[in-house]
């Protein structure tokens, strides 16, 4: 399986910044390893995003962070899981 999202929408009031941003400066990539959630955030930060937690390692097993986009909206960065959560 290999999930992707193909629309989102968001009601913004500024649609030209918004669009800038993630068109333009964002850029929309794939997120596969824990390097790249870092790399994603960064870029998103540089794009004028604002980092809101810095990614760790999840409960479920996962690595992820999340960043305000210029309109205030949350966006997780994530990675499935690496390892197990637990062990038997």
């Amino acid at each position: 399986m290999n999930p992707h999202v193909s629309v989102i929408t968001l009601g913004v009031p500024n649609l030209k910044r918004a669009k800038r941003f993630y068109d333009e400066q964002l850029g929309w990539p794939g997120v596969r390893s824990e390097e790249r959630v870092e790399e994603v955030l960064a870029e998103a930060e540089r794009a004028g995003g604002r980092i809101v937690q810095p990614p760790l390692t999840t409960d479920w097993g996962g690595y992820s962070g999340y960043f305000a986009d210029p309109e205030g909206y949350l966006w997780e960065v994530a990675t499935g899981a690496t390892r197990l959560p637990f062990s038997e």
